[in-house]
């Protein structure tokens, strides 16, 4: 999986959790939760990546092989050639993250879609019960009234 590739990379170059997470400006547990899977990077996380394996080990990440498992973890600046391949390959991955993006978006709008109909839902069984309560304390009380009427006529 993507996750265990990306714990690959950090092994690979030493960068720390807290490095990269001052580096993509986010908090040390967000870092956690991509090398866990439990979510997943933005664009600016990737950029942020290669720039400190660069500074490191001299070598770009191969966010397609980190995505996707295609080719290899890094290139080198000798291996690029015009940067033609890097750059379809970034584009790429790039038009992947935004795709992801938007899916969760749509994602969560319908679960929120979902937690408005199940409240609406919630409400009208409230109103149920409640209706259903007031009509038998109502039933009751009436009883009792008979009752009470029926000894004082006596």
């Amino acid at each position: 999986m993507w996750n265990e590739r990306l714990v690959q990379i950090f092994k690979m170059t030493t960068i720390k959790r807290l490095e990269i997470a001052r580096k993509a400006e986010v908090d040390p547990v967000t870092i956690h939760r991509y090398k866990t899977g439990k979510s997943f990077p933005n664009l600016y996380f990737f950029e942020c990546l290669d720039e400190l394996a660069f500074e490191k080990i001299g070598k770009h990440v191969n966010s397609d092989w980190v995505i996707f498992g295609r080719g290899e973890p890094f290139i080198d600046d000798e291996s690029i050639t015009g940067g033609d391949q890097i750059n379809d390959s970034n584009d790429y991955v790039k038009e992947t993250v935004i795709q992801n993006e938007e899916a969760v978006k749509q994602a969560e709008a319908q679960i929120n879609a979902i937690k408005l109909e199940m409240l609406e839902k919630l409400e009208q069984v409230k109103l149920s019960i409640v209706g259903k309560f007031e009509g038998v304390a109502f039933a009751r009380l009436f009883s009792c009234k008979q009752f009470v009427n029926t000894l004082w006529l006596e």
